[in-house]
């Protein structure tokens, strides 16, 4: 050894430790894996601090989760329909290589995608849906690339709680739980900054 460095040879019948992980599995093996940590530490090493808005998307997502809400990641990808009817081309994104010949266009709104999966509970009989999802929009700009936007969408719907037995008929959402959120989410994303 020198300094900090070790040198290992691994013995001429262990053929599977060829890389520094084999290694490293070995001395875990060795030492116990009951040793270490069940979970991994939420920091991570350097000094080059997260980008501005990821850590906006982590507390709104924080924020989001801590009211009750699920978050969806789907893909970016839509059929081009809104509301029953074709939205123009030239508004659209088409993709080269779509992965689907039914979604060849990238999404202008969160909502197009958040609407599909109200429509996929209600399908199956479930009204009471809480969702969100924090997703990239793409918007057209003629020949040039199109323009990437970060935009938030929630989707309530139903109950405001599941039902119990102390409350059998709990309310359902409505536009005062809709402004509540609203005024959470601009709270959390622009700390500091007097919302209306």
């Amino acid at each position: 050894p020198s300094g900090e460095a070790l040198t290992v040879t691994p013995p001429s019948w262990r053929h599977d430790v060829t890389r520094e992980v084999d290694l490293i599995e070995e001395v875990a093996r060795l030492r116990g894996f009951d040793r270490l940590p069940d979970a991994l530490q939420g920091a991570r090493p350097g000094t080059v601090p997260d980008h501005p808005l990821f850590t906006t998307y982590r507390r709104v997502r924080d924020a989001l989760v801590a009211e009750g809400l699920l978050e969806v990641r789907p893909l970016p990808f839509t059929s081009g329909r809104v509301a029953g009817r074709d939205a123009l081309e030239e508004d659209l994104v088409r993709v080269i290589n779509p992965l689907g010949d039914d979604e060849p266009f990238l999404r202008r709104s969160v909502l197009e995608t958040l609407s599909r999966r109200a429509e996929y509970n209600l399908n199956r009989m479930q009204g009471d849906v809480r969702l969100f999802e924090v997703g990239t929009v793409f918007q057209a700009q003629g020949q040039a690339l199109p323009r990437e936007e970060q935009r938030v969408g929630v989707l309530v719907m139903g109950r405001r709680r599941p039902v119990h037995f102390t409350e059998p008929q709990p309310p359902a959402f409505d536009e005062w739980d809709a402004q509540a959120l609203a005024a959470r989410l601009g709270a959390v994303a622009f700390p500091g900054a007097a919302i209306a």
